[in-house]
């Protein structure tokens, strides 16, 4: 098992962040190219209990299909997400 820091895994991570984020994703008026400031977007909306349309579609755009396409790019280049348990 390899923690975010091991140099492949970080390797992969930036490959597939510039892959699948460096695009670009938008949220709002706004395009963002990588999953740190993509996320720290997203990040306020998961726990907000009142959307908006927009913030719905952004979620279900994130949820439905970028983060699954980064992820699956990760699990292409060898590595499996395992979620820790608090």
């Amino acid at each position: 098992m390899v923690n975010q820091d091991h140099p492949q895994y970080r390797a992969a991570y930036d490959l597939c962040d510039q892959q699948i984020y460096g695009p670009g994703f938008k949220i709002g008026d706004t395009v963002y190219t990588t999953k740190q400031d993509s996320f720290a977007q997203i990040r306020p909306l998961l726990g907000k209990p009142n959307k908006s349309r927009d913030e719905l579609d952004t979620l279900r755009r994130w949820s439905d299909d970028i983060q699954p396409r980064f992820i699956k790019c990760l699990e292409d280049r060898g590595f499996v997400t395992v979620l820790a348990e608090n």
